[in-house]
Parts: C-alpha cells; sequence; structure tokens
C-alpha cells in the first residue's frame, strides 16, 4: 500500500509544479482575393527547446545568426500544409517576433510566452478551396487551433487540429447571390455530429493531461467516498453545474475576471481536501456513514466555477454562434469521459484498499493533505502572481 500511495503522492506532486491553463498553438490563415495568402502562428516553444532558460537565450539572440532558430523555422514551415484543392503552396518565412519577457517572465506558468511567426506565399492555380493539413512531424506541442479567414467577405472558421489532421476544406470564394432573391447562399457547416465528436476529444484533453487542476479535484471526491453511487453522483452533479456556467458562459450571460474563477477554482480543491482529512478523522472515531448529501451540493457548487474555468478554452476559439450547442455538448461529454477515467484509473491503483481499516490513515489523510497543499499554493499563486 506503501508504494501505491507514494505513485498517488507522485502524480499530485508532478500536477502542482506543472499546472497551468491549457495550451495549444495557434495558426491564423488570411486568404485575399488578389491570391495570395498570409498565416501567423503563436506558440510557446518552452516545451520544444526544453527550459524556459533556452527559450529566454533564443529570444535575447534574436539579432544574431543562430542555427538553431533558422531550423526551428524550416521545421515550422515543413509541418503545415497549406493545400489549395490538394496541391501544396510553397511557403515563404517572413518574419518572427518573441516575448519581450525577462528570465523570470519565460519561467513564469501563468505568463503567456507566445512567440510569433508570420509566413506567406502564393494560392497556386486557380482552386476552388484550401485546406490546412498538420504533418505528423510539426514539432511544437498540440493541439492546434486554426483559423481560416476569407479576406474577400470576412468569413472565417476556427477548428482544433492535432498531428496527422487535415481541417475541413473552405470555399476561397465568397457564397454567390441566389438569382431569384438576391440572398447569398449560407456558408456550409460542419455536421452537428461531426462538432460533437470533435469536442469531445478537446473536452476529455482538458481533463487528462491537460488540466491537473480538475483532475486533482476528481481524485479528492475519489478519496472522499467510500462507496461507488454517492461517488458517480457527486461527479454527475459536478457536471451538470460546470455545463451550466459554460453554457452561460459561451453565450456571454457570464463573465467573471480568470484571475477569480481560477483562484476560487484552487480554493474549491483546498476545501475538499480540508473535508477529506476531517471525514477520515471521522471515519476512525466510528462514525462509517458519511454526509454524502451535503457534499453533493459542495461539489455542484464548485461545479459552477470549474464551469466557467472551462470556458476560457472554448472562448479562446472564436466559434461560430450556431456552433455554441454542439461544441458544449461535445466538451461536457469529453470532460466527463475525463473524469470517469480518472476514477477508473484511482480504482485500479487504490480500489482494493479501501476497504481496510487503514485506508483513511495511510491513504485518505495524507493524500488529501497534499491535494489541501496544491489547492492553496494554486489559489496564492492565481491570486497575487496572475
Amino acid at each position: 500500500m506503501r508504494r501505491l500511495l507514494a505513485g498517488l503522492l507522485a502524480l499530485l506532486w508532478v500536477s502542482a509544479v506543472s499546472a497551468h491553463p491549457l495550451d495549444y498553438t495557434r495558426l491564423t490563415v488570411e486568404l485575399a482575393p488578389d491570391g495570395s495568402w498570409r498565416a501567423e502562428l503563436r506558440t510557446d516553444l518552452t516545451s520544444l527547446l526544453g527550459s524556459a532558460e533556452a527559450y529566454y537565450r533564443m529570444a535575447q539572440a534574436a539579432g544574431e545568426l543562430d542555427p538553431a532558430r533558422e531550423a526551428l523555422i524550416e521545421a515550422l514551415a515543413a509541418g503545415f500544409r497549406f493545400e489549395f484543392d490538394g496541391e501544396a503552396a510553397a511557403v515563404e518565412f517572413e518574419s518572427l517576433t518573441f516575448p519581450d519577457l525577462d528570465l523570470e517572465g519565460f519561467a513564469d506558468y501563468w505568463t503567456r510566452k507566445l512567440t510569433l511567426f508570420r509566413f506567406h506565399g502564393l494560392i497556386p492555380g486557380d482552386p476552388e478551396h484550401f485546406q490546412l493539413r498538420v504533418v505528423e512531424e510539426l514539432p511544437v506541442r498540440y493541439p492546434v487551433v486554426l483559423t481560416a479567414r476569407r479576406l474577400a467577405d470576412g468569413f472565417g472558421r476556427t477548428r482544433w487540429q492535432d498531428h496527422g489532421e487535415s481541417s475541413q476544406p473552405l470555399a476561397l470564394a465568397p457564397p454567390v447571390a441566389d438569382p431569384v432573391s438576391g440572398i447569398p447562399s449560407a456558408a456550409v457547416a460542419d455536421p452537428f455530429f461531426a462538432v460533437i465528436g470533435h469536442y469531445i476529444l478537446q473536452g476529455f484533453l482538458h481533463i487528462l493531461p491537460f488540466g491537473p487542476d480538475h483532475l486533482v479535484f476528481v481524485l479528492a471526491l475519489f478519496l472522499y467516498g467510500s462507496k461507488w453511487r454517492p461517488l458517480l453522483i457527486q461527479v454527475t452533479g459536478f457536471t451538470l453545474a460546470h455545463s451550466l456556467t459554460l453554457g452561460l458562459a459561451l453565450y456571454g450571460w457570464v463573465d467573471l475576471p480568470a484571475r477569480w474563477v481560477e483562484s476560487l477554482i484552487g480554493l474549491s480543491i483546498a476545501w475538499v481536501g480540508v473535508e477529506n482529512v476531517l471525514a477520515a478523522r471521522r471515519m476512525r472515531a466510528g462514525v462509517v456513514t458519511l454526509d454524502t448529501s451535503r457534499r453533493f451540493w459542495i461539489v455542484f457548487g464548485f461545479g459552477l466555477l470549474h464551469g466557467m474555468g472551462f470556458a476560457g478554452a472554448l472562448l479562446d476559439l472564436e466559434l461560430d454562434r450556431g456552433e455554441f450547442l454542439p461544441a458544449l455538448l461535445g466538451f461536457n461529454v469529453g470532460v466527463e469521459l475525463g473524469q470517469l477515467a480518472v476514477l477508473l484509473l484511482a480504482a485500479g491503483a487504490l480500489g482494493w484498499a479501501r476497504s481496510r481499516p487503514s485506508y483513511p490513515v495511510r491513504v485518505v489523510i495524507p493524500g488529501s493533505l497534499l491535494i489541501a497543499t496544491m489547492g492553496a499554493y494554486w489559489t496564492l499563486d492565481r491570486l497575487l502572481f496572475w
């Protein structure tokens, strides 16, 4: 049991030292009516370069000859295929701009350290559609958030893409007006269920592996309950609550500062960790039955906060308003599947020990103390150093 507990503590510690908002690479492509295109790529190079110090050194050498930087530019240019009716366009590098930060800024998890790369090229021939393919060898982290926009009429479409995927085709010509009514035909949207399926994956990734704070919250729920039925009810209530505020935030009816939302999420994690310790002490004193109904409403209330945290991952995508509903449904299903995956992993590691008398002392109390410490750390870090 000690080895299992050590594994759990190690997992929680890794989450504590690496927790930061879901990151992604953003690529904006503008298609001009004169037969040219231009792309802007924004990405955090910390993981690619190995450390914040290496990222800082490359930024400081921006005006000097740097073979590593030139190799990176070539790899990025080759990592995206700008395809027009299946034919890849030649990619020309234009410029890059590093974030204007000191070493402390590059090392800060909560600072967006995005380097801007600009590329451009000509549209070959007279094609009808544009697609972007993200090749498997792209060196930067994924997912890639693509926004493709026609400058002729301003129409754009935003999608998440992983390595090896191609975007939906985007017509290069604006829709033609109906000869009778004179009204332009509507842009063809992705099928409803295709959008849902796409965002199920993103919701799952927002728990595993890119949402350590939400993951730790679910682990805290697992440690509290000794029976599966109330545990599943709590997790479902958490999902319903964050679905509510996520939907309200997407439609612009709720808007709270991210700093306060993320700080309160950290506080919610500290709260459930402390509650777990108190519950374990009651179990040691012979109180076998826990008040799961009270716990449900506490979890539901915290779920409202976490929903506003989830909203940040979707609001950055600049979704078409008609896609809000399928994106919301898919994302929430993915989050629920991610939470269930966390519970199953925790059950596989510790489930056999939950019926042992020593479980509250050897697992629940030390694990929950670490969770509470992590929650307190995240709260102070987000409140004071956001």
